[in-house]
């Protein structure tokens, strides 16, 4: 999900309060060029600019941020082992194993691992994958050590 600042209503909102770019720059405690960036959606201002912005505007997130689905990348949900923070290659991971699983869940038929294009219970064990890696490759025809070409 992609979010974009709704410059529409900060810009009413700065008209209404009388503020210039310069102001909000001095009451954010940033510069004019960095309010510049956010307000031609060129950044995304961080959390915590993001709640001042609100509050200065008094404005809430919801008028303040649109979120846009961003169809081109897959959504994935996972959770790190312990207390383990996720850290951008994990999310870069998980969306990669997304792309991968979304290319494959298209061309598998529906049986027991599959209800419509959604895995029931998707799993990243090895075994698991290598397992139904044969099946497909018994099904259309490919040795096991033979490249599975783009045509197959």
């Amino acid at each position: 999900m992609e979010k974009k600042l709704n410059i529409k209503n900060i810009n009413g909102s700065l008209r209404d309060k009388g503020f210039s770019q310069s102001d909000l720059a001095r009451n954010l405690d940033v510069t004019r060029a960095t309010v510049s960036t956010w307000l031609n959606n060129e950044k995304f201002p961080r959390p915590k600019k993001l709640m001042q912005l609100g509050r200065v505007l008094n404005l809430p997130f919801e008028e303040m941020v649109i979120a846009e689905p961003d169809n081109s990348v897959p959504l994935v949900a996972f959770r790190q082992k312990g207390k383990r923070i996720a850290k951008s290659k994990d999310y870069q991971a998980a969306q990669n194993m997304g792309e991968l699983l979304q290319k494959l869940s298209a061309e598998l038929p529906q049986d027991a691992y599959f209800e419509r294009t959604t895995l029931r219970n998707p799993k990243s064990e090895y075994g698991y994958i290598q397992s139904y890696a044969a099946r497909i490759r018994e099904e259309i025809g490919v040795k096991e050590k033979d490249p599975v070409k783009f045509e197959n």
